[in-house]
């Protein structure tokens, strides 16, 4: 992870990189281009990519699974064959920081007392650069201000605001709310099947009716089925439809 720039705590030992499950990584992935690695399913059993031994297995007996696996001579095999030459103390310092008790800040969920573990899951985004710029051009470019700000100390509040600007995450995975407008193309012939599972696939619509017809612009001639995102818009994003329905 050094070679990425990835600044790790504790690098001269070793460190742990959890693209998926911890938010601090994430952001670091998302710098440098790392690729996201999910291996548990929906309901928290291990998937096929985290070992076929540990397939189907749920999360909390996959831990006590997966560390007493780390303990057998296959894995300190492996782990040596891993580790620098020059430090043949990596495998036995693992081993032994799997047994050492460290405390933690564990969610709960106040309804069920399950423990609640962050996942990454593919979301819909609009890009807010544009309009941020525009923003803050507004206030900001002396040459063509159109907005003062007022108190004028304010100003540097709109300014931090907008700077460093991120794409807006406007899909939530809820039971109710306005359906994300978005298709998925099943085709006949693909060899995977799950929703999602390939990113050029995906039709954005206002309608069933409309996405078919665009599906079949974009694979003319091939069987397909259709499918609308479960998910479900943003809140904050949801509202500022109602001035668009009150205009139609």
């Amino acid at each position: 992870m050094i070679g990425y720039g990835y600044d790790l705590k504790g690098k001269e030992k070793g460190s742990r990189v959890y693209s998926c499950f911890f938010l601090s990584d994430v952001s670091n992935c998302v710098r440098v281009s790392i690729e996201f690695i999910n291996i548990f399913t929906n309901n928290g059993k291990i998937k096929s990519n985290g070992g076929l031994g540990f397939l189907r297995m749920p999360r909390f007996e996959a831990c006590v699974a997966i560390t007493e696996a780390l303990k057998s001579n296959v894995f300190n095999t492996f782990l040596n064959f891993l580790s620098n030459p020059k430090r043949r103390e990596y495998p036995s310092y693992l081993l032994h920081q799997m047994e050492e008790k460290n405390e933690m800040r564990l969610g709960v969920c106040s309804r069920s007392n399950d423990v609640i573990e962050p996942m990454i899951k593919p979301q819909w985004y609009v890009n807010c650069n544009g309009i941020a710029k525009e923003a803050l051009d507004a206030v900001m470019d002396e040459n063509n201000k159109k907005i003062d700000i007022l108190p004028k100390q304010y100003a540097a509040e709109w300014k931090r605001w907008l700077e460093n600007i991120h794409d807006w995450c406007v899909s939530r995975q809820l039971w109710w709310g306005h359906r994300v407008p978005a298709w998925y193309v099943t085709l006949e012939d693909d060899k995977m099947k799950e929703l999602g599972a390939y990113m050029d696939h995906w039709v954005v619509a206002r309608d069933e009716k409309e996405a078919e017809a665009e599906a079949k612009k974009f694979f003319s001639g091939k069987k397909f089925e259709l499918a609308q995102d479960p998910d479900v818009l943003d809140t904050w994003f949801s509202s500022g439809l109602f001035i668009c329905i009150r205009v139609a």
